[in-house]
């Protein structure tokens, strides 16, 4: 009995000894992960070329999300010397006008992080420059920035209907897309879902997973060491689609057939209630056309290192837009994928978010195009 007991004794030290080892690893895999995103990544050394970079940094990393209902979940309230957002998610926009309801007109605006700001403080964001262009004519516009972080088209069009429902009446709405529609497919999920990351989170509810099971898909140091023993090209959430090396066309036609149903299903709302709408095909480096920096190649090439096949999906997805009879034909379908062809000044401050001078060159085309109708007024804020 007593040598029972011995052994039963050590093998609980042990067994606490791996425990602290396992913990001390998953510490330091995390730390050495903190430290190489925010001090060693080539995104980050061009945000912290910026005057305001460090500050942005500090306030965006502060940024929280939380659950809504319908499109899922999007950014929490906030306030910070950069970055600042209303109790509806929506992020300020400097330059807008103030006047009156009878004289100011109202434009919606929809898309993912892009639109919403991310990486660039309020006053340089795609909304912020398109209210000053819009304002400079002695008009009185006021834009509302529904972007979110990760929102795919369907997400948007979603989003449109609960302002709608709560009394919102838009002059005008603008669509920004392109790159979260393709990113949902290229990273496991499928055309019009929304992000497996996301998608694996708001599942959790309903799961009944066991608790080491968790553990084990949220360390650090566990995926780590399965993608290191994988060579880096392990099936996972974030690679899942763009390893199997097949099936482009086919993903790229599910990603347009659903953008188009978006367009069509927001056409009969203006319709219905009496706005325009402008839809807009954002860039994406792979087929900007652009001539990059070194530190955007460095970014690119970081992505595309672990992300094999995805510059063919967006290839292959951008061209199949573009050749869409009913895109074509559209009066207000604007293909700006390339409005940075031939370029050579840094414009991304990552694989995918603007510098300021790339959000004002969008902002600009965008108020050639928007024609407002007679303004119209904005029911409950």
């Amino acid at each position: 009995m007593e040598a029972f007991r011995r052994i039963a004794v050590q093998a609980c030290v042990i067994f606490v000894i791996m425990l602290a080892m396992l913990a001390g690893l998953e510490a330091a895999a995390r730390i050495a992960k903190f430290v190489k995103s925010q001090f060693n990544s080539p995104e980050d050394r061009i945000l912290l070329k910026q005057q305001w970079g460090r500050q942005l940094a500090a306030d965006q990393g502060h940024l929280e999300w939380r659950y809504e209902s319908y499109v899922g979940y999007r950014e929490q309230a906030m306030h910070s010397p950069t970055t600042n957002v209303d109790g509806k998610g929506r992020r300020a926009v400097p330059g807008n006008c103030k006047g009156s309801n009878t004289e100011r007109s109202v434009i919606l605006l929809f898309g993912g992080s892009t639109m919403f700001g991310y990486g660039v403080p309020d006053q340089f964001t795609v909304p912020a420059y398109l209210a000053n262009a819009l304002n400079r004519s002695g008009r009185c516009v006021e834009i509302l920035n529904y972007g979110a972080g990760w929102w795919q088209s369907s997400q948007s069009v979603i989003q449109l209907l609960m302002a709608l429902r709560e009394g919102v009446r838009p002059s005008a709405v603008v669509f920004y897309d392109g790159i979260n529609d393709v990113d949902v497919v290229a990273f496991g999920g499928t055309p019009g879902g929304i992000p497996p990351d996301a998608d694996q989170l708001l599942r959790k509810a309903f799961d009944d997973e066991a608790g080491w099971k968790t553990i084990l898909r949220n360390s650090v140091f566990v995926r780590g060491v399965a993608r290191l023993l994988s060579g880096g090209r392990g099936k996972n959430a974030e690679n899942a689609f763009v390893n199997d090396g097949k099936g482009f066309h086919e993903a790229a036609t599910g990603i347009v057939q659903v953008y188009v149903h978006n367009v069509r299903t927001v056409e009969a709302l203006a319709r219905e209630y009496g706005f325009n709408a402008y839809f807009f095909l954002q860039p994406f480096p792979v087929i900007a056309g652009k001539t990059n920096t070194d530190l955007e190649n460095e970014a690119f090439q970081e992505r595309a290192r672990y992300r094999k096949g995805e510059a063919e999906l967006i290839r292959s997805t951008y061209d199949a837009w573009r050749n869409v009879p009913y895109l074509k034909n559209h009066p207000r379908f604007y293909d700006v994928s390339r409005l940075f062809e031939g370029m050579t000044q840094e414009l991304y401050t990552d694989t995918e978010h603007l510098l300021p001078e790339g959000n004002r060159l969008v902002a600009e085309r965008m108020a050639k195009e928007i024609h407002l109708k007679t303004a119209t007024s904005l029911t409950p804020r």
